[in-house]
C-alpha cells in the first residue's frame, strides 16, 4: 500500500476533475488508453477502476457488468454523468467516430457515389451497392469471354 487516503471516497473523486465547458476533465491518473482511472478501497485493499464508470455508478445508476459507458461528448478524460451513456458494447462502437464501424455505419453512398438507400444490400453482413456489382460482374464476364475465345479459337 502507497500510504493511507485520508479523505473519503466521494470528496476524493470529486477532487480529481475540473468543471470545463460542460465536461469534468479528469486529472488523476489516466491510463495509456487514454481514459481515466480512479483508486478505490474495498476489503481494506486498493485497486484501480474507471473513473467514468465510477461516476456513471455514483451518480446516475448502477452498471451492470455487461455495460460499456458511451462519452456522449466524445472526450474520454470526461466523467459528467450527463455526458455519459451506458449501452452495450456494439452500439458503443457504432456511435463512435472513431471506429471503423462507426465510420462505416454513418457511409450514406457506396464510393463510386451511388446511394446506399436506393441501391444498397448487406452481403455477409457486408454492405455493397447493386450498380457497382452489376458493373463489377459485367466486366468479370466479358474477361471470361475474352479468355474461352483466345483458349478456343474457331
Amino acid at each position: 500500500m502507497k500510504g493511507p487516503k485520508p479523505q473519503d471516497t466521494i470528496t476524493r473523486f470529486e477532487s480529481k476533475f475540473i468543471r470545463c465547458d460542460g465536461c469534468w476533465n479528469w486529472q488523476g491518473t489516466m491510463h495509456k488508453n487514454g481514459y481515466p482511472l480512479f483508486d478505490i478501497k474495498t476489503n481494506g485493499h486498493w485497486h484501480k477502476v474507471w473513473a467514468h464508470r465510477f461516476a456513471y455508478n455514483l451518480y446516475k445508476a448502477p452498471l451492470q457488468p455487461c455495460d460499456t459507458v458511451d462519452h456522449l461528448c466524445f472526450n474520454p478524460r470526461c466523467v459528467n454523468p450527463s455526458h455519459l451513456d451506458a449501452v452495450p458494447s456494439g452500439e458503443n462502437s457504432r456511435r463512435s467516430p472513431r471506429t471503423l464501424v462507426g465510420m462505416n455505419v454513418r457511409k450514406t453512398h457506396c464510393p463510386q457515389g451511388h446511394s446506399y438507400a436506393e441501391f444498397g444490400y448487406l452481403d455477409n453482413g457486408h454492405r455493397k451497392c447493386r450498380i457497382c456489382v452489376r458493373a463489377r460482374n459485367r466486366k468479370a464476364d466479358a474477361r471470361r469471354r475474352a479468355l474461352r475465345k483466345v483458349n478456343n479459337p474457331q
